[in-house]
């Protein structure tokens, strides 16, 4: 599983991608979702500290090996990238699908790079 934000999986032409986000933008065309990793209706209103807190809420009340499995059935037959908006160019952004890569990590023990161009 990676990880990435939409205007590089749509530049790309990226297979087994899924949406994480509340949304996702209109020209992206049909794309997989997974709710279940969304953020709350608070997303855009708090701080990254509280951002953070509210988000492993939301982490707490799934269960991981559950959700890698429900990726992977939705991706397949590729690999799943995982994708919001947030390019993560500036180094004070953050982003949640990265909360939700190092979830994995915790957990499962499995690594979720962000998806690199060759």
């Amino acid at each position: 599983m990676k990880t990435s934000y939409f205007h590089r999986a749509k530049s790309q032409a990226l297979p087994g991608v899924i949406a994480i986000s509340r949304s996702v933008p209109f020209w992206f065309g049909s794309i997989p979702r997974y709710p279940a990793l969304a953020p709350g209706a608070w997303f855009k209103s708090v701080e990254q500290p509280e951002y953070e807190q509210l988000y492993a809420e939301i982490l707490e009340g799934l269960e991981p090996q559950q959700v890698w499995n429900d990726l992977h059935d939705l991706a397949d037959p590729y690999e799943p990238i995982i994708l919001c908006w947030e390019s993560l160019k500036k180094p004070d952004q953050f982003c949640h699908r990265r909360f939700a890569a190092d979830w994995f990590t915790v957990h499962l023990g499995i690594d979720v790079d962000e998806f690199q161009l060759s």
